[in-house]
């Protein structure tokens, strides 16, 4: 069997369509089209385990086993939600050929067939005008199953009619992963950390810059166990027993200031470097810093140290 580019692409944009509309909640999705007697059905999401109660297609009821899964109750409300969109959607400007007010007029409904006809136009014109660099398959953080991973299925779509641009990683820890062997001599969001039992046995001051663990632990990359949320309970308790301060550097009151009763110092947002530095004079100057450390374990402190003392040597 010969197959087309256009062909695939159909078939291709076929399927995305199927996983778009499943990748929610893809095992429950399959398992009930599999089985349409299905009444229970146990899988698990990116929010925690839950049991769902169906009615045909339809969920009737989330049942969860953990207080920390509450955000499945509204992740499977996406699924119907009058707020999707079912059907391609395109500028009213462009069927037209007026693209005046390109951008502010209004999307119009299409069918299946002139989408992918649109789409397979605007790809081959970009290919063949301006090379594989003018088209960006979307970026993504991951959907709830490998089958309704749309990002993976456009890449591809994409692919099949030519090379394209990509990318590495995720826009989340790219940053950090660039920066930190910089920082820290290692890439650190990918290593070993200080266990949070470590943290609750030896801390007596506990910072957290810009971190909410406490909400954050909600979400997992796959299916999260919640596990950390036991010693979060026994940093809290050593919190409670005044043996461990608290303070938060963050512009907004998080769940996590809440739950540990922490000092919050309600920075404005894009000012961390600013504090960062500040602290750093503040070391400096009442030669408070580790001297001996900061001579064997970091590097460019010949060069960071002199700035803050122009003034004196002035």
């Amino acid at each position: 069997m010969v197959l087309s580019r256009r062909d695939f692409l159909k078939k291709t944009c076929s399927v995305s369509t199927k996983a778009a509309l499943a990748m929610q909640l893809s095992p429950l999705a399959f398992a009930s089209q599999a089985d349409p007697n299905l009444r229970r059905v146990l899988t698990g999401s990116k929010f925690g385990t839950f049991e769902a109660e169906l009615n045909g297609n339809t969920i009737k009821k989330i049942s969860v086993d953990n207080i920390h899964s509450k955000m499945v109750y509204h992740a499977y409300k996406t699924i119907n939600n009058p707020s999707r969109i079912k059907t391609p959607m395109v500028r009213k400007g462009y069927l037209s050929g007026d693209n005046s007010d390109r951008g502010s007029n209004e999307f119009v409904p299409i069918s299946w067939e002139k989408a992918i006809d649109i789409l397979y136009k605007e790809i081959d014109s970009a290919q063949s005008q301006h090379g594989p660099s003018s088209i960006f398959p979307l970026s993504h953080w991951g959907m709830f199953g490998q089958f309704g991973n749309c990002g993976t299925v456009m890449q591809r779509a994409l692919n099949l009619h030519g090379k394209t641009m990509s990318s590495t990683g995720f826009y989340s820890v790219a940053a950090a992963e660039a920066i930190f062997p910089e920082i820290v001599g290692d890439i650190e969001v990918a290593s070993e950390q200080t266990t949070l039992s470590y943290v609750a046995e030896h801390t007596e001051l506990l910072i957290l810059w810009g971190c909410d663990p406490i909400k954050n632990l909600k979400i997992g990359f796959s299916v999260p166990d919640f596990s950390p949320y036991k010693y979060w309970q026994q940093i809290k308790q050593k919190i409670d027993q005044g043996k461990i301060e608290v303070i938060s550097i963050d512009p907004v009151t998080t769940d996590t200031q809440n739950y540990l009763n922490a000092k919050n110092i309600a920075i404005k947002p894009h000012t961390d470097t600013a504090l960062m530095l500040g602290l750093c004079y503040e070391l400096l100057e009442q030669e408070t810093y580790n001297k001996r450390f900061i001579e064997e374990y970091t590097d460019g402190h010949e060069e960071f140290l002199p700035t803050f003392w122009v003034k004196k040597m002035a």
